[in-house]
């Protein structure tokens, strides 16, 4: 399957990006939404998948409900906020205000 020049608008970004960013993202692992934003145009990519993902991963990465958009920003903005208090590890807890 050539995959160079297939691109979809990533509902993430906001922009088009190709398949092989939604397969390796800078986490090391495939988007959780990729199967939701793929699998219309790619009648067999839940085959292909189950050949590279090993099945004791396929769970986490695919039936796990990715985050809501808010959640994960408030997660980023969070752990922003104790790498610039010098903690490197960020706490569990509400944000404070700026």
């Amino acid at each position: 399957m050539e995959t160079k020049s297939l691109e979809i608008r990533c509902p993430r970004l906001g922009d088009q990006v190709p398949l092989a960013y939604c397969y390796q993202q800078p986490e090391g692992r495939p988007c959780a939404r990729m199967l939701i934003c793929w699998e219309w145009r790619l009648t067999n990519l839940r085959r292909v998948l189950a050949r590279l993902v090993p099945p004791e991963r396929w769970e986490a990465y695919f039936e796990k409900p990715p985050q809501p958009k808010a959640v994960a920003l408030v997660e980023e903005i969070r752990k922003a906020k104790a790498l610039l208090k010098g903690d490197g590890n960020p706490g569990e807890g509400e944000l404070n205000g700026p």
